[in-house]
């Protein structure tokens, strides 16, 4: 394996850390990111898989990205055409992404549904975290799914391929899904309709399992993820991003990541030093990745090992509750000129139906904190359409915006200059394996109401500026994050009609409707065919604690019989 700083004509002529090798006598495998250079990039598990599948000696891995012209796509190393690949594998992070999958596959010269597709064909095979919240919308195109974590998936499963591979298509894949704790075949699994139309289970081939388990890493602490490839061209140009935590111990209950990625886990201060000084190398900033990462019990000694190293540190996300000076004097010291702070709703009653953990006094004097160190503008993030919200939450965002800006304005005299609030609000898009599940997504007319009422309080308020996402991106996420295998089809409009959701619906005729409607705890959820660890009974209790704004505390990150997910041992995947 060699890694090298001159890249081939297909690829980027700045990129550094590009890995390549002879792909003679190793299975070629392609590995696919469904949207821009940019984007792909930026991404720390793309990176993630592309190293640990290279880090195998009977391996090949190159990348293939979302073509921007027509005509045959290629690898950014050597310049593979897509079907000359003995596996093509994607990595899946956004719903909104789903649609280039059937149009990558297509432009590649592959049947983009697995019945076209023959034994001439590359095994098609997805991963990511898309995958193990709910494959079932893209169940038509994959021949199977590594439901889990790639660092224990990756070893057992090109074992098992390179043992089974010269058997049919179908016979390995059976054999594969028989022996491996993460594998999902779904040519294997038949889905069960109920009078309505609705999936109330699946019939399974004998000897297959009934759920198919995510596979966990139980060492992550004690193993980096970080940048592999640098570019000028990534969303993150210049920084050299570094995987803190994975996971969250707060268990805000629209959030997919605190409940998927249970239990937390946070890495040791020592992979961290070390992968700060690979980043120092390479004379980058350094950018701390992770859903909670100002909970790292180490946070202040990371910033403290910043500053004597004279690096620049960024960080992913901050809670308004977790501002230390050291955290601060890192942020100023990196450059920051804006700070995020995500109060997520505007009343304290609907942060506790969230179970955001944050009251107002704490938000304000964090906005104070950030202006006061130096930090001249701050942004806010908040959503709408959330379950049991009411007009009046809608008054306490304006509200607590203006408050905001009071307590900002204070501070910014005292500094000496004025700088600007960015207030951004999204739509609420109920995820799989959330106590949320079970919610609606509210109409597109709803929303744009709403959003049309916000964008008029604070239009002529000086120096606050209003974004917003579009209704309609939200609610195709929504759609393409709830639904069954059915949703396959309208993927494939989507593609064909260029994104138009209303077209797409109509060429298929498809009724989004039910999809988006609120399920009862009868119901059989498509995603339920994935076992994450979590409790039903607990997401159940979560969402009944949700209607009546009742908060629950942080995970402890260790044994407890809360969720449910440290009733078992993390299974180890077989040698």
């Amino acid at each position: 394996m060699a890694r090298k700083s001159t890249p081939s004509s297909h690829s980027p002529v700045s990129e550094t850390g590009v890995i390549r090798k002879d792909s003679r006598g190793r299975v070629r495998v392609g590995l696919v990111f469904p949207n821009t250079y940019a984007v792909a990039m930026a991404n720390l598990g793309f990176q993630a898989v592309y190293a640990l599948f290279n880090a195998r000696e009977d391996v090949a891995c190159e990348r293939f990205l979302l073509p921007e012209t027509p005509g045959p796509i290629k690898s950014l190393e050597s310049g593979w055409p897509l079907d000359q690949c003995d596996i093509v594998a994607f990595s899946l992070s956004f719903e909104n992404d789903y649609p280039n999958i059937p149009a990558i596959l297509h432009q590649g010269g592959i049947p983009f549904l697995r019945e076209n597709r023959n034994k001439n064909h590359p095994l098609i095979l997805a991963g990511g975290v898309a995958t193990f919240l709910n494959p079932e919308p893209l169940a038509d195109f994959f021949d199977l799914f590594l439901i889990g974590e790639a660092e224990v998936l990756t070893r057992p499963f090109f074992n098992l391929f390179a043992r089974y591979r010269n058997l049919s298509r179908k016979e390995s894949l059976c054999a594969m899904a028989k022996e491996m704790d993460g594998i999902y075949a779904p040519a294997f699994y038949t889905p069960l309709r109920n009078e309505k139309g609705d999936i109330c289970g699946y019939k399974t081939e004998a000897g297959l399992p009934e759920k198919i388990k995510r596979v966990f890493d139980p060492h992550a602490k004690n193993q980096a993820t970080c940048s592999v490839i640098t570019s000028p061209d990534s969303a993150f140009a210049d920084t050299f991003l570094i995987e803190v935590s994975r996971g969250c111990p707060h268990g805000c209950r629209f959030c997919s990541a605190g409940f998927v990625y249970r239990p937390p886990r946070f890495r040791n201060m020592d992979v961290l030093e070390r992968a700060m000084a690979e980043g120092k190398a390479r004379n980058m900033k350094i950018g701390l990745m992770g859903t909670a990462v100002s909970d790292l019990k180490d946070i202040d000694r990371i910033c403290a090992a910043a500053k004597d190293g004279n690096l620049v540190l960024s960080f992913s996300s901050l809670r308004a509750d977790a501002l230390t000076p050291a955290l601060l004097d890192a942020l100023v010291a990196g450059g920051v000129k804006t700070a995020t702070i995500a109060p997520e709703a505007g009343s304290p009653r609907m942060r506790q139906v969230i179970n955001k953990g944050l009251d107002t006094p704490t938000i304000l004097e964090a906005a104070e904190k950030l202006v006061s160190a130096g930090i001249p503008n701050i942004r806010l993030y908040f959503m709408i359409g959330l379950p049991e919200e009411k007009p009046e939450d809608i008054t306490a965002l304006k509200d607590l915006v203006l408050e905001i800006k009071a307590r900002f304005l204070e501070a910014s005299r005292l500094k000496g200059y004025m700088g600007s609030i960015t207030v951004g609000v999204s739509p609420f898009v109920p995820k799989p394996f959330t106590p949320f599940q079970w919610a609606a997504m509210e109409s597109e007319n709803h929303l744009k109401k709403i959003l049309k009422s916000l964008r008029k309080s604070f239009a002529p308020v000086p120096n606050v500026r209003f974004h917003d996402e579009n209704p309609k991106n939200s609610i195709l996420q929504a759609l393409l994050a709830k639904g069954d295998r059915d949703t396959s089809r309208l993927i494939t409009a989507l593609w064909q009609e260029k994104g138009h959701l209303a077209r797409a619906c109509r060429s298929i005729d498809f009724d989004p409707g039910p999809c988006l409607e609120a399920r009862s705890f009868g119901d059989y959820l498509p995603w339920e065919i994935i076992d994450n660890g979590i409790r039903r009974s607990f997401l159940e209790k979560e969402y009944m604690k949700a209607k009546k704004a009742l908060p629950t505390p942080p995970c402890p990150m260790k044994n407890c019989e809360d969720c449910g997910i440290c009733r078992e041992k993390v299974p180890f995947p077989p040698p």
